[in-house]
């Protein structure tokens, strides 16, 4: 396999000018993959992204690594599982590979009918930046072969190395991508944009909108405001249930396979709703959207999660899973466990 070759000559490349060797995967490895596996079907990884989980663990890389870094298979299980919260934000048809700083490398998973593999950096935009995984490691094993580190001998006796501090990879991965284009699926194309009206029809599909889908967003007009927050729950405070159309743009977001969470706004007050996943398909077409909405009365206000999502993925990062499923666990108790203030029931792009 080719991928088996590109690794035996990082691991030559690696020892070859004194740098930290590759580890061999974790012992809980193989129950993690079948764990992806699981959780991703019918879709599935890419051969080679297989075989470089099942040979390499990416935190050997570290620091020779490109920004996002590697990460581990059972963490980006981990962020696959918090996408799925967050409806339709990210291309079912896209698995993390690499996170850092709120940035993320995603591989294009097979399914079925098309081979998948392409690498794409995310998440606003989708820039495509390598044909696979492969290319991406042949990539890194050549600039570490022409020397495109530094090293610093620490006060400790330990080296301390930086990769790329020219900050050429983009670059040189434009120059590579070039030569190997077009790519099956998707041609030419280097950019797929990150609202979901422009994602290609393959990466929709599974993501679960259809043609049809998207045609009735297109045919469907806002209807135009007819109130505002503050007015509906001015109305919902004095015990009257209230309905009406708004037009919001979004402030906090949080999801299940059921539906989404979310604080909207529309500059004269903050809406705690829920959006059922029903009304959902729309949600990230557009800056502002409207919202056919009814507030229930006496209306409580948002839960309170202040620094409980953050503190889920800061125990995450440092490898505290268990805590870090603990503080989701009670951030997902705050957040659906408790009902909204009101609920929509339509959601239109506003054109």
């Amino acid at each position: 396999m080719l991928m088996d070759q590109v690794i035996d000559r990082l691991a030559t490349v690696l020892a070859e000018n004194g740098l930290r060797p590759l580890s061999d995967p974790r012992p809980d490895t193989p129950g993690v993959l079948d764990e992806i596996t699981a959780a991703i079907s019918p879709l599935r990884l890419p051969d080679d992204v297989l075989r470089f989980w099942q040979r390499v663990d990416p935190g050997s890389l570290q620091p020779l690594c490109p920004f996002p870094r590697l990460t581990s298979p059972d963490f980006a299980l981990h962020c696959r599982r918090e996408f799925e919260k967050e409806q339709r934000t990210i291309p079912t048809l896209l698995f993390p590979l690499a996170y850092q700083s709120h940035c993320y490398t995603f591989v294009e998973l097979s399914d079925g009918h098309h081979p998948g593999g392409a690498i794409f950096n995310g998440p606003d935009d989708f820039e495509l930046t390598h044909p696979d995984l492969t290319s991406y490691l042949d990539q890194l094993t050549t600039m570490i072969e022409l020397g495109e580190f530094s090293r610093e001998r620490l006060s400790d006796g330990d080296d301390w190395c930086e990769f790329d501090p020219e900050n050429r990879w983009e670059e040189i991965a434009r120059i590579r991508l070039t030569g190997t284009l077009p790519l099956p699926v998707h041609g030419r194309r280097r950019t797929i944009p990150g609202p979901i009206r422009d994602w290609p029809r393959h990466w929709r599909l599974p993501s679960g909108l259809t043609d049809q889908d998207r045609q009735d967003r297109q045919d469907r007009q806002a209807v135009g405001a007819d109130s505002t927050i503050a007015t509906l729950m001015a109305t919902a405070a004095r015990g009257v249930r209230s309905h009406g159309v708004i037009h919001a743009q979004i402030g906090l977001s949080a999801g299940t396979s059921e539906g989404r969470r979310l604080s909207v706004h529309d500059g004269t007050g903050t809406l705690d709703l829920w959006c059922p996943a029903a009304v959902s398909a729309y949600l990230d077409s557009a800056p502002v959207l409207e919202f056919e909405v009814v507030v229930r009365p006496h209306p409580s206000g948002p839960p309170d999660i202040d620094g409980l999502g953050g503190l889920a993925q800061q125990l995450a990062m440092s490898g505290d899973i268990e805590g870090a499923q603990r503080a989701g666990s009670e951030l997902a108790a705050k957040l659906f466990e408790s009902p909204a203030d009101a609920v929509a029931v339509a959601i239109r792009p506003v054109n």
